[in-house]
């Protein structure tokens, strides 16, 4: 009982402490800083979280949890059809990124980057399979070109994403990452669904011209 009962305190803490790391970033949320804000002394934060690091850990974990069962919800609900399914991902990713202040991937960049490998690694073996799942039945239902490759759509996603959209790339090129997560996404992935082909690049594969790059 008593062990369960830290471990609900210790997650109250956890999701108060995000919304502080999260619009604030690591670096000046200390101990002193999250027990005033969570109205607790720091004897009683320390008793639950032995370190500032433990305390951003385990707060990552939750995070990563959270987002992997609401994908999880997405992809298994019914009522929608593939492509809502992959609408409703993005707006999810979306609707997260504007909840992070700059500051978040800064410190990632400089104090944290073990955590960012972290999250990397998270992204890679939990977030693209269920996309991959995702593409491969919009394929199969015609929402997707036939010709194309799934496994290397997601590769040349997750390359382009991994070395534009990590913390040291933002910092070092001022990045307004938001809106280049937005656009990553839109520019990429408009470019595999069939309905959304211009009439200009539908005339334009239809031509003859077209031959003359065919070698």
């Amino acid at each position: 009982m008593k062990t369960k009962k830290v471990s609900k305190m210790r997650h109250k803490i956890a999701l108060a402490s995000i919304d502080i790391f999260l619009s604030r970033g690591f670096a000046i949320a200390t101990m002193d800083y999250i027990a005033k804000e969570l109205n607790m002394s720091k004897k009683t934060l320390y008793k639950y979280f032995k370190s500032k690091d433990h305390l951003i850990f385990y707060s990552i974990n939750l995070i990563l949890r959270t987002i992997e069962r609401r994908l999880y919800n997405i992809h298994n609900n019914e009522d929608f059809d593939e492509l809502e399914k992959f609408q409703h991902t993005v707006e999810f990713i979306v609707e997260n990124l504007y909840k992070i202040n700059p500051q978040y991937f800064t410190d990632l960049a400089v104090k944290y980057k073990y955590l960012w490998l972290y999250v990397d690694e998270f992204r890679r073996k939990r977030f693209i399979p269920i996309l991959y799942k995702t593409l491969i039945r919009m394929q199969k239902k015609g929402m997707i070109k036939e010709n194309l490759d799934i496994n290397f759509i997601l590769l040349v996603f997750y390359t382009i994403l991994t070395k534009t959209v990590g913390p040291e790339q933002i910092v070092k090129n001022n990045i307004d990452y938001r809106t280049l997560g937005i656009q990553i996404y839109e520019l990429f992935f408009n470019g595999i669904l069939k309905d959304k082909r211009s009439d200009y690049e539908k005339d334009f594969f239809n031509d003859d011209i077209f031959s003359i790059f065919m070698f």
